[in-house]
């Protein structure tokens, strides 16, 4: 049997770099004078006064006064109203219908839960797992002890 023998690869040598002054030089590029630039042959806008606003009309003493306005948290149509909402209802919400509503993703309804409505609101929150997932309901009538710190 005869072994062929190879021979290792031949490694190239890096070629050193020539000086400075031996290397070509690259040809120079002109820029046009500045009165030749296409945007300069645009004139300036010239700005227009602006009109003073108009002021508004005075309301004579006769004009009705304005009734009762009804609560701010009822008329604003909120995500968090409406996940408090969904939470009020006797039978509760799951995650999936609180992502439904607000179109958050399932860890930003568990942070509003944990975050807004039982820590900043004070709110108590209970939950219970079940078939369908767990089902998340605010407690009526109970607020969250405050002198025991974290529930």
């Amino acid at each position: 049997m005869t072994r062929k023998t190879t021979t290792p690869p031949v490694r190239k040598t890096h070629k050193p770099k020539a000086p400075p002054s031996a290397r070509t030089a690259k040809p120079a590029v002109s820029k046009p004078p500045r009165s030749a630039h296409p945007a300069a042959a645009v004139p300036a806008k010239v700005s227009k006064p602006m009109a003073k606003p108009a002021l508004p009309k005075p309301q004579s003493c006769t004009a009705a006064a304005p009734t009762a306005a009804a609560p701010s948290t009822a008329s604003r149509d909120t995500t968090q109203a409406r996940l408090i909402t969904a939470l009020k209802h006797q039978s509760g919400a799951t995650i999936e219908q609180l992502m439904h509503l607000s179109g958050w993703q399932a860890h930003s309804v568990r942070g509003f839960i944990s975050g807004v409505l039982r820590k900043k609101l004070q709110l108590v929150v209970d939950h219970q797992r079940g078939e369908q997932g767990t089902v998340y309901w605010i407690r009526e009538g109970a607020a969250a002890s405050t002198a025991g710190g974290a529930q």
